[in-house]
């Protein structure tokens, strides 16, 4: 075969085409339905937006995720579960529902476990299976990080200009309940967020890059507001 065969050529008078870089690419990409399904109960999971704007009656949450599973089951080739278990994530997951099950048994109440493990646990191991299956490159990775960022950056306005600090007396105030989560758990989401906003921040340009400062300040504000002394050792593990 020629060596010069799938060489591409200008066309006089027309310049040669050029690859996209990796940014481009990256800034072209759009989510699909299941994608975009999958974007969305990630920022209401954390967010609780859903709440704040009045449908949280409506369960959005269960009805997306019930929505991508739909999706999966119809068109399995939308899914990335060739190697679902290859890699140690998934597998983890995976060893902490067995774990979780395994370790009821002693507990001191048996139903109280079981419970919880349908109410709360369950569903979280779903959601990390599901993000870990739809996830084809890293142009999704990214866009499920922005999830999360733009998440960071909802709860952080809701701490800061929404709900108010709670006194404990001797000049200590803090943030009590914020749409079912309290103070530790406000840290807990916004610490494992720093970094990805970090992230976002040094990998976008422009609006993005912004939008990212903006929440990291927001964060910082939030973390202080929180008075949470686990959120303040996790804010300078992290900085570490």
């Amino acid at each position: 075969m020629p060596a010069n065969v799938g060489v591409v050529r200008p066309v006089k008078g027309l310049a040669a085409p050029r690859p996209r870089s990796d940014r481009a690419e990256r800034y072209a990409y759009r989510l699909d339905m299941l994608r975009g399904g999958i974007f969305l109960v990630i920022l209401l999971s954390l967010s609780r937006i859903h709440i704040h704007i009045g449908i949280g009656g409506l369960r959005p949450v269960l009805l997306l995720v019930a929505g991508c599973l739909a999706i999966a089951v119809i068109n399995p080739r939308r899914l990335n579960t060739g190697k679902l278990l290859h890699y140690w994530p998934a597998r983890t997951f995976v060893a902490l529902g067995v774990l979780a099950c395994l370790s009821a048994a002693f507990g001191i109440s048996l139903g109280g476990t079981a419970s919880f493990f349908l109410r709360v646990y369950l569903k979280i191991l779903i959601l990390a299976l599901l993000v870990i299956a739809v996830m084809r490159h890293t142009r999704d990775l990214y866009a499920f990080v922005w999830a999360y960022v733009l998440s960071c950056g909802i709860l952080s306005y809701f701490a800061i200009f929404v709900f108010q600090t709670l006194d404990y007396g001797e000049g200590m105030a803090r943030l009590n309940d914020m749409y079912t989560f309290d103070a530790n758990d406000i840290a807990t989401i916004l610490m494992s967020g720093l970094p990805l906003t970090l992230l976002a921040f040094q990998t976008s340009k422009g609006v993005r890059k912004a939008a990212a400062g903006v929440i990291l300040v927001g964060i910082a504000a939030t973390i202080a507001r929180s008075g949470s002394r686990g959120g303040f050792l996790a804010f300078l593990a992290v900085g570490v």
